[in-house]
């Protein structure tokens, strides 16, 4: 070029690239003159001081040309002759705003090996650097890197040479650099370091022993114009990833999925491995990247080698003299568009001949495109192909192909889905191998020739298919469906457009199944194995066993199409989680989605009663159990009792699952059914000692379930259990199945370490249909499920935000219930509208070891608990009730009290999900619960419509004392216990019963009502005998007790009254014995019962006698008699 002259001198040292396949083949010659008179309208004439092997040259090739770059420039920074082969000088650029200008320098001799941040050139956490440049500088003989651009953006570094530089050259160094550009620099003769920086916490493993020229941890730059000509391994090295002491400060980042700024006009030659690789991290763009006019060519391995890559499109590219042109692999989503690749060009070839150049025939073979034969993620499809073929029929290696699959296998069957347009072969035979991989089992493998481009036929370019030849593959081919096979490629060519259908199945327990693919008619079958990856699929949950059916298109009748079912021995079976998806139609004439209809078998009497297989852990080989984000392992003697259980071997995060996939099939055929799920985990630290998991601290294991779509968490959780145990806690719950969940076809059952400091035995884990309405007449006698504890447990029983533990009560156990609610779960069924149901709970409050009882007249709201009933239908909260209230207990009483009668809703008698929770609890205090209970309330009208009439639960806290004190005594009536009434500051006081305790379903407009009651009247604090006259109505002076009763409406106003005094059989009060009240009363016709009283508004109130006498009562009965 012209342009050299007065700018290139006489003594400056210049710099031939490599024109072979070897890294070293560059030339370093000194100028010995410039002659200015060479009459050239384009070139000057130069005089070096040694002669050089002819290079190509642009009179050759202008797109295989060598570079040719002056080394030299009149500022020189060079490392003192004390310096030794490792160490030099460094130029750092620290910590600066201020526009920066580099330009014209030749730095020699700098850096220093092993060293971090000790580099030729360093922009050091610049930041924004925008006008900052790095220019026509010269990197020579660095001992560690060239130009390194460290937490700094938009630096612009351009027209650069690097030269015999060890580790990467032009570097972007932590991962969160970006905007950078990095146009028209050449690096060359880049070599591994011998000794690498270290780890020091934050860079990890260096990898500058495997030197990239370009060498990039963030895609979010540019690269234009550039040339990597001649590395000891990669022209351009994609190595994303986040690293360095500021990495924090960018947690959300992660480079491999970040947008690329632009790829332009690059070009990667006579490198020793790769012109440009991916691996091992992979790019992911989330917008498709675009590689343009990049030119990789005489690269001893590949000229392009993405791994773990996707989203990515290279146009307008050129491969040439590379050992594999182009390989994609465990790489998805790519499209080649308008790119030449050629085997072997004719200007190599002389190269061969005439310069011994080495062979470009790498482990004897010569490749243009090398394939995939999976997806990595199985939405994704393999490639988009727009490539003209070129130069390899005339190449002499053991294996040549234009096109080639490989050889790797993972799950034994092919996805990655490719099609070709525009596709040409300027040499003929078209040489496409499919044998490596139909050698390593792949026999299904099929690419989609869209306008028959294989062919090279103008008038006929119907869409068509390159497949293996086997049997799977041209099973259901018709007979004018024509095939050119090619047994040496182990693939034909056919006049067809195949459709894939992928099953996916639950990998452990479907060992030997095979699916069986039949036309409607049968007259044809074929059967398939399926896979699963090797790696182990007790390390991932999705890793599924996999069934790939590659159909051809049928015409469209009653006849047509297909008929799947799974087999093992030649008998139908079930996986317990069967998806069935149609990938892409590929071409216009593919299988239609509904052709091929899956048959599972019946479901068996009971399949569906225990959902959980091998709970015990006593099946070989972790059966039916895989895992999330950890692996699963069993220890023998480690289990309850001393039997085999199941283990997570590896900590990675708190979401750290074991899991089962459950039959899908069965929560739609027991829809608003509850199971019981129950687990028992012990927590144990590396060393597999016991570490005690305490609920409050919100980390103990739990058991989820999940859909594909969502997540229900917490169905079972840790519950107090007493016993030995072996360290091991029992995770409980009740989970009932909901509509939503009938939609998938994935239904995974979850145990959730939850925590990432240790790791969890698991055992004896199950998930059982409980009983419902139907299963026996006694169902229903008892709602709250264990509401006595009576197994030793709190099964049934959970906590929201609570510590809950089990202490000795007076019926074996009892609850103990602090900071939060205690929730017990209910029968579902087993409430009918509008009819009445009884609630007791029996508790008391503890504070410093010391019990008392709750008094919700006098004591704080906080302080007395509330029962509420809590409805949920479909997983959704629906209405909470409140059913029990607290009721005022004697100073003799131990225990407390909530009671209630209700009437349930509709909201209740529909729920497929019902609590009773005791809430309004103090966190200050401990609950202790005894028992709880709810049981229907039979409409018994004829014989006592009254709870507890009889004093049978042995305390009066039905009653309120009206001015008076309630409590009970011993002996009553019937040798039991009675109400004492004492205390009693007027005539009028006594105790008063409203309709929360008695069915007021009974009451009737005319409706005949009989009241009966045992009484015996004792002077006021003795139990000395007292009388009273049973003619008398002096009510402060003698008369008898009577009984007022009351309605009121809604407002509060009184409807209806009437005082009864009556005892028929009693013509003198006996004194030391009890006397039977009895009165009649008509309700009135007039009063509506319905609507305008409620419940609370009708009461039953013993009153009207004197003041210095008590009372005690005994077996009150209110019942009708017309």
């Amino acid at each position: 070029d012209k342009e050299i002259i007065n700018r290139w001198a006489p003594g400056a040292e210049l710099l031939i690239t490599s024109h072979t396949t070897n890294f070293d083949d560059h030339q370093v010659r000194r100028i010995v003159e410039v002659d200015p008179e060479y009459h050239d309208e384009r070139f000057a004439r130069i005089v070096l001081d040694q002669p050089l092997p002819k290079p190509t040259t642009e009179l050759d090739s202008t797109e295989f040309a060598v570079e040719v770059a002056l080394l030299s420039r009149n500022i020189v920074w060079e490392s003192g002759s004390d310096a030794s082969e490792l160490e030099g000088g460094h130029f750092w650029v620290f910590h600066t705003g201020l526009k920066q200008h580099i330009e014209g320098l030749e730095i020699k001799g700098f850096g220093v090996q092993g060293t971090l941040a000790r580099y030729p050139i360093h922009f050091h956490f610049c930041g924004d650097a925008n006008g900052s440049v790095v220019l026509k500088t010269s990197v020579r003989d660095s001992n560690q890197r060239a130009i390194v651009v460290h937490a700094t953006d938009n630096l612009l570094v351009e027209e650069n040479v690097a030269f015999n530089t060890l580790g990467h050259a032009f570097v972007l160094e932590d991962g969160f650099e970006t905007g950078n550009t990095f146009k028209g620099n050449l690096g060359a003769y880049t070599r591994a370091v011998n000794v690498l920086i270290p780890d020091n916490g934050f860079n990890g493993i260096e990898t500058d022993n495997l030197p990239a020229t370009f060498w990039a941890t963030n895609p979010s730059n540019h690269w234009i114009g550039n040339v990597a000509a001649g590395s000891e391994h990669s022209g351009f090295w994609f190595e994303l990833k986040l690293r360095g002491t500021a990495a924090h400060l960018f947690q959300s980042l992660d480079p491999r999925y970040e947008s690329l700024g632009s790829f332009l006009n690059n070009t990667a030659h006579s490198n020793f491995d790769r012109g440009l690789r991916t691996y091992p991290e992979g790019y992911m763009p989330y917008e498709t990247a675009h590689l343009l006019g990049f030119t990789s060519y005489r690269n001893k391995k590949q000229g392009l080698f993405f791994h773990n890559t996707e989203n990515i499109l290279i146009a307008d590219g050129l491969f040439a003299d590379n050992g594999v042109a182009v390989d994609l692999d465990r790489s998805e989503n790519i499209t080649v568009s308008r790119t030449k690749i050629i085997g072997r060009t004719e200007l190599y070839g002389e190269l061969e001949s005439s310069q011994e150049a080495p062979s470009l025939c790498y482990n004897n073979e010569l490749l243009g495109m090398e394939l995939h034969t999976f997806v990595r993620k199985t939405k994704n499809n393999g490639a988009v192909l727009d490539v003209a073929f070129d130069g390899f029929n005339s190449v002499h290696c053991a294996r040549v192909a234009h096109i080639s699959l490989d050889n790797e296998l993972r799950i034994g069957t092919f996805d990655w889905f490719t099609t070709l347009e525009r596709v040409s072969f300027a040499d003929q035979p078209v040489l496409i191998d499919f044998c490596p991989a139909a050698e390593a089992g792949i026999v299904d493998a099929y690419l989609t020739d869209l306008d028959g481009s294989f062919e090279a036929n103008p008038d006929n370019k119907k869409p068509r298919s390159i497949i293996s030849d086997s049997d799977v593959m041209t099973a259901f081919l018709g007979e004018d469906e024509e095939c050119t096979r090619i047994p040496e490629g182990c693939y034909a060519y056919c006049d067809v457009c195949f459709r894939t259908i992928r099953f996916e199945v639950d990998p452990s327990g479907s060992e030997g199944y095979e699916l069986e693919v039949c036309t409607k008619t049968r007259s044809k079958c074929i059967r398939i194995a399926g896979g699963t990856d090797p790696t182990d699929y007790a390390t991932s949950s999705t890793n599924y066993r996999v069934f790939n059916v590659h159909l051809p298109a049928v015409e469209n009748s009653e006849s047509s199409g297909f008929n799947a079912a799974f087999l093992l021995d030649d008998e139908p079976v079930w996986p317990n989680y069967v998806e069935q998806q149609y990938e892409d139609k590929l071409c216009p004439g593919g299988l239609d989605e509904g052709t091929v209809e899956l048959h599972p078998p019946p479901l068996f009497d009971s399949a569906c009663d225990s959902l959980i297989r091998n709970g015990d852990a006593e099946a070989p080989d972790r059966l039916f159990w895989l895992s999330k984000f950890t692996g699963v392992s069993t220890v023998a003697n480690a289990g309850m009792a001393g039997s085999t259980a199941l283990k997570d071997s590896i900590r990675t995060s708190p979401r750290d699952s074991l899991v089962q996939l459950l039959d899908a099939r069965c929560f739609r055929s027991t829809v608003m059914r509850s199971y019981e799920v129950e687990a028992w985990v012990k927590v144990v630290d590396e060393n597999n000692e016991h570490q005690e998991c305490h609920v409050e601290e919100s980390n103990c294991p739990e058991i989820r379930i999940a859909t594909a779509t969502q997540i229900w968490p917490s169905i079972a959780t840790v519950v107090p259990e007493r016993g030995e145990n072996g360290g091991y806690q029992l995770l409980h719950g009740v989970f009932v199945v909901e509509n939503s969940m009938t939609d998938s076809n994935m239904v995974e059952f979850i145990v959730m370490r939850n925590r990432v400091d240790f790791n969890i035995l698991v055992d004896n884990v199950s998930m059982k249909l409980l009983p419902d309405i139907h299963s026996n007449e006694d169902f229903c006698s008892e709602i709250v499920r264990n509401g006595f504890f009576a197994d030793g447990s709190a099964r049934f029983w959970s906590q929201s935000n609570a510590i809950m533990e089990l202490v000795g009560g007076p019926s074996n156990f009892s609850l103990q219930v602090s900071d939060g609610q205690a929730r017990a779960s209910l029968k579902a069924g087993c409430f009918a509208s509008r009819e009445y149901y009884q609630v007791q709970i029996q508790y008391k409050i503890r504070v410093d070891g010391k019990s008392f009882q709750c008094d919700p007249l006098n004591d704080p709201k906080d302080l007395c608990p509330t029962a509420f009933l809590l409805s949920y239908t479909d997983g959704s909260f629906v209405s909470a009730q409140v059913v029990a209230k607290s009721l005022e207990s004697s100073e003799e009483e131990e225990w407390s009290w909530l009671l209630g009668l209700f009437v349930a809703s509709s909201d209740q008698s529909n729920a497929d999900g019902l609590l009773l929770q005791m809430d309004g609890l103090n966190p200050s205090y401990k609950y202790v619960i005894n028992f709880a209970s709810i049981q229907p309330l039979p409409k018994s009208c004829r014989s006592n419509i009254l709870v507890n009439g009889n004093m049978e639960m042995g305390t009066a806290v039905f009653w309120d004392g009206v001015a008076s004190s309630v409590t009970t005594v011993s002996p009553g009536f019937d040798d039991d216990v009675a109400m004492l009434v004492s205390q009693r500051e007027r005539p009028g006081a006594g105790p008063r019963l409203n309709g929360d305790f008695f069915d007021t379903r009974c009451l009737k407009p005319a409706v005949m009502l009989q009241f009966e009651a045992q009484i015996k009247l004792v002077e006021a604090g003795t139990e000395n005998p007292a009388l009273c006259d049973v003619a008398s109505i002096r009510t402060a002076v003698d008369a008898c007790p009577a009984l007022r009763f009351e309605v009121e409406d809604a407002f509060g106003n009184i409807v209806f009254a009437e005082l009864l005094r009556s005892y028929p059989g009693v013509q003198n009060w006996v004194a030391d014995g009890w006397n039977e009240f009895r009165a009649e009363i008509h309700l009135p016709p007039g009063v509506q019962w319905d609507g305008s009283v409620s419940a609370e508004g009708v009461f039953f109130h013993f009153r009207s006698f004197p003041s210095n006498l008590d009372m005690l009562l005994d077996n009150v009965l209110v019942r009708q008699i017309k």
